[in-house]
């Protein structure tokens, strides 16, 4: 994953992501599209580390994980649902929210 967004590259990112994934922030949702859009924005001189907090299981096909996304703006607690049959994320939110 922070191969991806070091490289700033749309393919290796849409792959990351399911087709139906959303993203819910404080604001509402956004889909897989407007995620790659935010993180492509950012110059690709300027530092995203995606740094691990935890993670747990949540049924035999989920995994819930806390990552801190550490960038210019600072640090976001962001929680992500990754699909095992998929090998993809297919749901997003911000804790705080």
């Amino acid at each position: 994953m922070q191969s991806a967004v070091d490289a700033r590259d749309a393919t290796q990112l849409g792959a990351l992501f399911d087709d139906e994934f959303k993203f819910k922030t404080c604001n509402g949702y956004e889909d897989k599209a407007a995620a790659i859009a935010k993180i492509m924005e950012v110059p690709w001189f300027i530092s995203i580390s995606l740094k691990f907090v935890s993670s747990q299981f949540q049924g035999n096909r989920h995994v819930e994980a806390v990552v801190d996304i550490v960038s210019f703006k600072g640090t976001e607690r962001t929680m992500f649902i990754l699909d095992l049959t998929k090998n993809a994320l297919v749901l997003g939110r911000l804790p705080n929210c």
